[in-house]
């Protein structure tokens, strides 16, 4: 395997960690009635994620962003991961119904951006610790043992 597809598939690895990750909180979330009711019912969607914001769910959202961050060991990846479900909500709701979500602009200023910064520092953290305390060992090559 070369370092070009290594890189490749920690980058997507990273990206589906984050994705899933942001989707288990979110479920456990609303499972343990920590998330409030869908606000507007024609998004049912983005609702389910937007519905989780308070101060608990930062924290528990930075927390998780920080053990992606280590388990993966790439930073922008897990953040661009956890990011992603609002969008792909939002599409899925802008795709049923092209008058839904004419503020996009702002919604991106006022969730995505905060949240990508939240994971991103958080995910980055998490990169830093782990290559500090838990630097990864290179495998033998060759069959040799050192």
């Amino acid at each position: 395997m070369t370092a070009q597809t290594r890189t490749g598939s920690r980058f997507v690895l990273g990206v589906l960690a984050g994705l899933a990750g942001v989707v288990v909180l979110a479920a456990l979330w609303h499972l343990l009635g920590g998330a409030a009711p869908p606000r507007q019912e024609n998004y049912e969607y983005s609702g389910y994620f937007l519905g989780c914001l308070s101060w608990p769910f930062a924290a528990a959202y930075f927390a998780l962003s920080i053990a992606l961050g280590w388990g993966v060991r790439r930073g922008w990846p897990v953040a661009l991961g956890m990011v992603l479900p609002l969008p792909i909500a939002m599409g899925i709701e802008m795709a049923s119904n092209p008058t839904s979500h004419n503020l996009m602009p702002f919604e991106v200023l006022l969730y995505w951006l905060p949240a990508f910064g939240l994971a991103f520092l958080g995910a980055h953290l998490g990169e830093r610790l782990a290559t500090r305390f838990a630097p990864m060992e290179a495998a033998p090559r060759g069959g040799k043992q050192p």
